[in-house]
């Protein structure tokens, strides 16, 4: 399971906002809540945020830093962000196009419909 594909194989987009896309092969819900009421995350759901080409002005969220030839740029410290990780999952600061990590954080659950072992 990753976030650049639903479970049928279709590929994710950048920004699409996600729930069940991994239900039928998976059993596997995904729901997102912002801390303290924040963020926007229609129908409980995340959003797919491409690392490989960050927006809305989250250069930090990019991967691999641009120490190691990637887009990714920190604020503090020496650059450790060396690996590629490609789309992951963001709570959304705001109803807007571009993805937009949500400044105070949340919650991102998986449920599964069967118990994991």
């Amino acid at each position: 399971l990753d976030f650049e594909r639903s479970d049928n194989g279709t590929m994710l987009a950048a920004g699409e906002y996600v729930g069940e896309q991994w239900l039928s092969d998976f059993g596997l819900t995904v729901s997102a809540d912002g801390a303290g009421s924040t963020g926007f995350t229609p129908g409980g759901q995340a959003r797919v945020f491409d690392t490989a080409n960050p927006t809305g002005s989250d250069e930090d969220l990019g991967t691999p830093n641009s120490a190691f030839g990637g887009p990714g740029i920190g604020d503090f410290g020496s650059p450790t962000n060396s690996v590629a990780l490609g789309k992951v999952l963001i709570i959304q600061e705001s109803d807007k196009d571009a993805p937009d990590d949500n400044q105070f954080g949340g919650v991102i659950s998986f449920m599964f419909v069967d118990p994991v072992k």
